[in-house]
């Protein structure tokens, strides 16, 4: 893995919302092309479907 695009620093928030990036609550800039799938892995601990649905996270590969 590599830092591909740093986009915030220590204290700022991050959220994605409706596939549009918010640093401190106010849209960024993000080029047309950024990716918004990841991969989310725990430490063994099952999570919970109805809190991905609730966040409108999908198992799409």
């Amino acid at each position: 893995n590599y830092i591909k695009r740093c986009l915030a620093i220590p204290g700022d928030t991050l959220q994605i919302i409706d596939q549009v990036v918010h640093i401190n609550g106010k849209p960024a800039d993000v080029p047309e092309l950024a990716q918004f799938k990841y991969i989310v892995r725990t430490d063994g601990t099952r999570i919970n479907p109805m809190a991905l649905d609730k966040l409108d996270i999908t198992e799409e590969i």
